[in-house]
């Protein structure tokens, strides 16, 4: 990058400054601007970044009335503002609106009467185009029910599983069991010959098989007793 320094013919009154773009710029993404330098008496800094186009260099005035120019120019946004003595080091915010060629336009000139010392730089960079959105979540199926692939936890269908199952089935969806509703004990007796004992199995559940939830989400079971060899319901 080139830098264009201007000045009065009195070079041991003269003002030094340069200026800088944080590295790699995209649109859209937050960036830094910084201009140091040094002025031999109080002076005044005002630096701009222009969108397109070229900085306020020429015409009658010097560095003071350019920065007049500066400002009125279309696309063009002041970052620094300040007074400065001996030496300075600033650094701005600036965040640039789309992909394209920029220049960092800087002027600092004398405050007082008795001298018209100016300096004004001008520095170019490139904005490159900001980076790809994350793609959203598609939908996909999978047993009928509804997936998305962010998805942490997609409930699975438990009706008539033993308890027992249910439990790893969840674990393996990458949901918990929640709150359990368990029948009486009294409905465990033996149904038949044989002093068969009735097993637990899930009723119903809470969310609904298919829905989609964070991880490690809970699932409510309400449990009822069924012989073994009750059919399991399951399509």
């Amino acid at each position: 990058m080139s830098l264009l320094l201007t000045g009065a013919a009195d070079a041991r009154a003269a003002d030094s400054i340069s200026v800088s773009a944080s590295e790699a710029p995209q649109a859209g993404v937050a960036m830094t601007i910084g201009a140091r330098g040094s002025s031999d008496a109080p002076s005044r800094l005002r630096v701009f970044v222009q969108q397109g186009g070229d900085c306020a260099t020429g015409g009658a005035g010097g560095a003071a009335a350019n920065a007049t120019r500066q400002a009125a120019k279309s696309g063009s946004t002041e970052v620094i503002d300040v007074g400065t003595s001996g030496a300075f080091n600033y650094v701005a915010p600036y965040t640039p609106p789309a992909a394209g060629a920029y220049k960092i336009c800087a002027y600092t000139f004398r405050s007082d009467p008795t001298g018209s010392m100016s300096s004004q730089v001008s520095q170019g960079f490139s904005v490159s185009e900001p980076p790809p959105a994350a793609p959203a979540s598609t939908p996909g199926t999978a047993d009928g029910d509804t997936v998305a692939k962010t998805a942490s936890c997609v409930v699975p269908k438990l009706y008539m599983r033993m308890y027992a199952t249910a439990r790893k089935r969840l674990h393996a969806a990458g949901c918990i069991v929640g709150k359990v509703v368990r029948p009486s004990k009294k409905k465990a007796a033996p149904v038949r010959k044989g002093g068969r004992r009735r097993i637990l199995k899930v009723l119903s559940q809470s969310p609904k098989h298919g829905a989609v939830l964070t991880s490690r989400a809970r699932v409510n079971l309400r449990l009822v007793y069924a012989t073994p060899k009750t059919p399991s319901k399951i399509n």
